[in-house]
């Protein structure tokens, strides 16, 4: 019995320093993602996310910010987007829909290991699902661009393939945070986040490309063994 009364205090201990690190939200404005969907009989495909409305959507008090995304590294007004809302009192990243002003979690950085996390959004090439379900594996603080994030190891979604959540960064491909199909399908890899110009994730050599507006985009990405 003391054993596990041991036990039970080390866990607690150890899940109440990974929620007590300073939460580094994402950052709105001025901030765009570069990310490569590499698919065997297609070949490769950039993607970029931009944050560059200002303006915002507002519902309940909160300002939700315009995330776009474009096949393309140089930014155009596009009506292909949503609007999220980094709540950073629960630590958790909601997608919200103008039409009914229903929200959905997209992120969840609260989490320790072996929670499980229900309903997340997910734009599937614009196809909407929000029945994703993820168990997280493991969680890690690892310093990216000098910076310590919380980094989400997890699993799920189509063929339980793992996933990888950082924290102020996104995923792999950043509406899309639980889906991530087979090799035999398509593989995401995020290469690049920039905000006011300068790299918060990957470096200059992975994203000189992305910087000069180039599309031939070939970083190695997350490493999800990390």
């Amino acid at each position: 019995m003391k054993n596990l009364l041991f036990i039970s205090c080390i866990l607690v201990s150890v899940f109440a320093k990974l929620n007590a690190q300073t939460y580094n939200p994402i950052p709105f404005g001025n901030t765009k993602w570069q990310a490569m969907r590499s698919a065997l009989m297609q070949g490769n495909k950039s993607y970029c996310f931009f944050s560059k409305d200002t303006n915002g959507y507002y519902y309940g008090g909160k300002k939700y910010w315009r995330i776009e995304f474009l096949q393309s590294p140089s930014y155009s007004n596009t009506t292909n987007g949503v609007y999220v809302f980094d709540d950073t009192l629960q630590r958790k990243i909601f997608v919200i829909d103008t039409s009914t002003n229903n929200t959905n979690l997209l992120y969840d950085f609260s989490v320790n290991p072996n929670d499980t996390v229900y309903n997340l959004y997910n734009n599937i090439d614009g196809i909407i699902s929000i029945d994703s379900i993820v168990i997280v594996d493991s969680v890690k603080f690892i310093t990216y661009n000098g910076i310590s994030r919380k980094t989400v190891f997890v699993h799920g979604g189509v063929n339980s393939d793992p996933q990888v959540w950082i924290e102020g960064v996104g995923a792999d491909n950043f509406l899309q945070p639980s889906f991530h199909p087979g090799l035999l399908e398509f593989t995401w890899y995020l290469t690049c986040q920039e905000y006011n110009n300068t790299l918060t994730f990957g470096d200059s050599i992975e994203c000189s490309n992305f910087l000069t507006n180039s599309i031939n985009f070939l970083s190695p990405g997350i490493d999800i063994n990390t």
